[in-house]
């Protein structure tokens, strides 16, 4: 049976983060809220949008402010963002994918994006065609940390749990991976710092995209025992 390697998308294939922060921003001054510590936004990344937006307002997801807030995000989004995906890519990411692809190892991805918000990006960074199965946080109906993206996602590549690594910059991604029986590699390029990633315990450890890579092969590569 295949390997397969589940990516997220915002901190670990696309450098996102400072873009979200501004555009949450943004947002929040169209509305009439101002700014916020930047580091309450970036507290809410990894969270289905709704969500994230409602933990800064202090509202319910439903309420109109939040509402009027996720649209204003989504706004800026598909008119600055997706266009400059290509821009922000972390390096490595286009030859990795390329690299894995030609060793048999399957890709997907688990992403607390809609599925046409995450589409878009991997399109606009011509990274889609890697992708042989994708989830976004309207594919399934709980969310990072818990398994069930990561397992819809394993279904659909056809792999086995044990045989599939969850690749993530937060500790939902962990989490999520470990709860669905999969190993995981936490990047320190992302969001989440050496200390909170270290608490979820991941079973390797990658500074850039290279080391991803590199630990992917080693995992897929099958072992042999001496006679």
């Amino acid at each position: 049976m295949a390997y397969a390697a589940i990516f997220d998308l915002d901190g670990t294939l696309i450098d996102t983060p400072n873009a979200i922060v501004q555009m949450m921003q943004n947002a929040l001054v169209e509305i009439g809220h101002g700014a916020v510590e930047e580091s309450r936004i970036r507290r809410m990344i990894g969270l289905p949008l709704e969500h994230g937006a409602a933990n800064i307002l202090g509202s319910d997801p439903s309420d109109d402010i939040t509402l009027e807030l996720v649209q204003l995000y989504r706004q800026q989004f598909l008119n600055w963002m997706v266009p400059k995906s290509s821009e922000l890519i972390f390096p490595g990411v286009w030859d990795g994918l390329n690299r894995l692809q030609r060793a048999g190892i399957k890709v997907g991805l688990a992403t607390s994006k809609y599925h046409s918000s995450a589409e878009a990006v991997l399109k606009s960074a011509d990274i889609w065609k890697y992708f042989l199965a994708v989830a976004g946080s309207d594919s399934v109906v709980r969310q990072k940390p818990d398994p069930e993206m990561a397992q819809y996602v394993c279904t659909k590549l056809n792999c086995a749990p044990d045989r599939c690594v969850v690749i993530g910059d937060t500790v939902h991604d962990l989490k999520m991976g470990r709860s669905a029986g999969m190993r995981t590699i936490a990047v320190t390029y992302g969001v989440g710092n050496l200390s909170d990633l270290g608490s979820a315990t991941p079973d390797w450890t990658a500074h850039n995209f290279d080391q991803v890579v590199s630990t992917l092969m080693k995992f897929s590569t099958p072992q042999t025992t001496a006679a």
